[in-house]
């Protein structure tokens, strides 16, 4: 056999090993791990569940790289809290323009949660929306992070009765 025969019978052989391994490499079809059963069956939840996943959907969807929204149903009151995680670029920022400043901010993001929260309210749960009074039933904290990594965050202030407050230091 000849050189030239020989390199063709070994690029068809690499040929049919490359195809061969095409064909037993395709994906072949498999069943869903999720069944359209199970996914579709009716489920029992309470009111208090799904209003406290609504929240919590409300808190990402307010969320953005500078700060981090958590919103949820009190476990010691009948009310809807909000923590609100400053970054340390933005607290760094906050710090640099004063309190003056960092209130107006604080307080513009705290009225906006407010009312997210009333539109919410109103488009998903119309008979908690006709009772909701911020004043009472909505407070919020706002934190920034320690200087020591290994820290827990710092409160810097609250809002309660759609009023922004610095906390009192001992």
């Amino acid at each position: 056999m000849s050189v030239s025969a020989r390199t063709c019978a070994g690029r068809g052989s690499l040929a049919a090993v490359i195809l061969l391994a095409l064909i037993v490499g395709m994906p072949n079809p498999t069943d869903a791990e999720l069944r359209s059963e199970t996914l579709s069956r009716p489920r029992t939840i309470i009111g208090s569940q799904w209003l406290d996943l609504h929240l919590r959907l409300l808190g990402l969807e307010l969320t953005y790289p500078a700060y981090r929204v958590h919103i949820g149903l009190s476990e010691q009151k009948p009310q809807i809290v909000f923590d609100f995680w400053i970054s340390a670029p933005l607290a760094r920022h906050l710090e640099a323009a004063g309190r003056s400043e960092t209130k107006r901010v604080l307080s513009y993001h705290a009225a906006g949660i407010r009312d997210q929260l009333q539109d919410m309210l109103d488009q998903h749960f119309a008979d908690l929306a006709a009772q909701f009074d911020a004043e009472t039933d909505l407070t919020g904290t706002f934190y920034t992070p320690a200087d020591d990594v290994k820290a827990p965050p710092v409160e810097l202030a609250q809002w309660a009765e759609n009023e922004f407050s610095w906390p009192t230091r001992p």
